[in-house]
């Protein structure tokens, strides 16, 4: 048996990226296929005891090797992209047969590269990398777990928010004027706040009292003012560098806030209430768990203009 020495390559060094992605790929293809026999379906092994599903199983040493090229392809790619090098369309389907789990796992690890080709190229790295991964942008691990670190890793002093990081739909690029920017979109709710009356009781209960007869005065029904939040939209909201924009289905939207005009800021659970100028009850716009009003709330701490009145609750309230 050949022992190698200690300077002469592996057999995976020897091999070329090209080379093990192509046996990765051929490796993929037989497994897909229908396979008839109770050995291998790689190498006709018979001594089979992985198996990769209900319906194939594959020996120890190919199952390794599969893993082993795996990994050595993610490695080479993700090199490849920090260098700033054009992924190839024989590389593009690799990425895209990742787990959704792996696609962000490599997308964490280029947030961790900012020192070494600066932040403005890894946004654009993160960017591209989340269309090509073809990843869902409609998730809650999108939205709960990926955005909150996007938007943290990719902000910058004094305040300035990166774009939507992937393609904006359709659909929007029509609303969004020249030079306005996307930041967030998601599903959120918008209330208004609205003077409502409510019966109340007034006066006192008392009691009277001649001789063996009792006279009952009781109190009487009233009316009082009081202000209560009402829901006035549902669905996709858009944040931008200038507007917030409840979208109706046809692309169409009932009315704007103006991120110049607004006042105040009040920091809620999973959400934050604005005040517009001009305008002295608020509204409230809500996410859809406090995970997204985080959201919300970073978004548009960091968009209103200088001066705006910010109300922030503590960690135990929020």
């Amino acid at each position: 048996m050949h022992v190698p020495h200690h300077n002469e390559p592996s057999e995976d060094e020897s091999r070329s990226n090209e080379t093990i992605l192509s046996d990765y790929y051929t490796s993929q293809r037989i497994l897909k296929g229908i396979h008839k026999g109770h050995g291998c379906p790689i190498c006709g092994n018979t001594d089979v005891k992985s198996k990769l599903s209900r319906h194939t199983s594959i020996c120890e040493s190919c199952l390794q090797k599969m893993e082993s090229d795996k990994c050595l392809i993610e490695e080479y790619l993700f090199k490849k992209a920090v260098r700033l090098e054009k992924i190839s369309s024989n590389e593009i389907p690799f990425l895209i047969s990742l787990t959704d789990q792996e696609k962000y796992n490599l997308l964490f690890r280029f947030f961790q590269v900012q020192t070494d080709i600066g932040q403005k190229e890894t946004l654009g790295l993160v960017r591209y990398f989340v269309d090509l991964l073809q990843i869902p942008t409609d998730t809650d691990y999108f939205f709960e777990t990926f955005y909150p670190r996007y938007l943290k890793e990719f902000t910058t002093k004094p305040g300035l928010l990166p774009r939507w990081c992937t393609e904006i739909p359709v659909g929007l690029r029509e609303i969004r004027k020249p030079g306005e920017m996307i930041h967030y979109i998601d599903t959120m709710v918008i209330y208004d706040l609205k003077e409502v009356f409510k019966k109340k009781k007034t006066g006192k209960l008392f009691t009277l009292t001649w001789g063996r007869d009792r006279i009952y005065s009781h109190a009487k029904a009233g009316e009082e003012t009081e202000w209560e939040y009402y829901e006035i939209y549902q669905g996709t909201v858009v944040i931008s560098s200038e507007r917030i924009i409840p979208l109706q289905s046809d692309g169409t939207y009932p009315f704007i806030f103006l991120i110049a005009r607004i006042t105040k800021l009040a920091m809620k659970q999973d959400g934050i209430e604005i005040v517009i100028d001009g305008r002295d009850h608020p509204y409230f716009i809500a996410g859809l768990n406090q995970n997204r009003g985080w959201n919300i709330r970073f978004c548009l701490e960091n968009l209103v203009k200088k001066g705006t009145l910010i109300e922030k609750k503590s960690d135990e309230e929020l």
